[in-house]
């Protein structure tokens, strides 16, 4: 069964991917650099929250794109099914600078699995969000926060390690994501299409760091489109509450 749901994923990403490359289309390109924080703690094997914080700068017209603010909380079944939903605060900015930066209120759920074996792990997912935008009246921001969009995002991440008998080393990373949107009127359309390949270090087992190029093909209109490629920097933290020792262990 979990065969059949990576390949129907990695269906679904190849031929969304293809369509969204469609020659017709208008495309835009940005060069930017991302770089960003992403903590995590354990309370329990099964309990967890995470906390990540991300910037978003264009380099090529010296100005900031996007910056964001995401926290969730996350439980690992017995059956190995992850389960999570939180809220994440965005704030994009108007390029050219003419009008503020809009924010929104981001809501989200997610389920997922990883599967482990050997050096790799593969990790499939389905995150499904509610945009909550404070949009333009004229130009000006509107009073209100409306629900703009449902969005369906579809992930695979890949992770390699090239060695797990140590706390230390490098590790490749890939992802490949696809993002739907669904209007409030039912009208659905394909949103945006991802895909990145880096590199990551792990210095302990604590604290890492991942370098990666990120590919982002985002659909503006029906037939206008802006790719973004970006180098893309995530400082981790991973931290775990302490175990009590038994009564009468010596310590030593």
């Amino acid at each position: 069964m979990k065969t059949k749901i990576i390949l129907a994923l990695l269906f679904i990403t190849t031929i969304s991917h293809a369509q969204l490359l469609s020659p017709s289309r208008k495309v835009v390109t940005r060069h930017m650099v991302w770089g960003g924080f992403y903590g995590e703690y354990k309370f329990s094997p099964a309990l967890s929250a995470t906390l990540d914080a991300q910037g978003r700068y264009d380099y090529q017209n010296s100005e900031w794109y996007q910056w964001l603010v995401r926290a969730g909380a996350w439980y690992k079944a017995k059956n190995g099914l992850i389960f999570g939903a939180g809220v994440a605060r965005f704030n994009l900015y108007a390029n050219p600078d003419t009008k503020p930066a809009r924010p929104e209120w981001r809501p989200w759920q997610e389920v997922g699995f990883k599967i482990r074996f050997g050096h790799s792990i593969i990790y499939p997912r389905f995150r499904f969000e509610q945009r909550y935008i404070r949009d333009y009246n004229h130009n000006d921001l509107a009073d209100t926060f409306d629900l703009n969009t449902f969005r369906e995002r579809f992930r695979i991440d890949y992770n390699y390690r090239f060695r797990i008998d140590s706390e230390k080393g490098f590790s490749i990373i890939e992802s490949q994501e696809v993002l739907i949107a669904t209007k409030k009127t039912g009208f659905t359309a394909l949103d945006a299409a991802r895909w990145s390949l880096g590199i990551g270090y792990a210095f302990n087992k604590f604290l890492s760091l991942q370098l990666a190029y990120f590919y982002e093909l985002q659909q503006k209109d029906s037939k206008h489109f802006e790719e973004h490629e970006v180098a893309r920097f995530t400082l981790q933290l991973q931290l775990a509450k302490r175990e009590k020792k038994p009564v009468g262990e010596s310590g030593k």
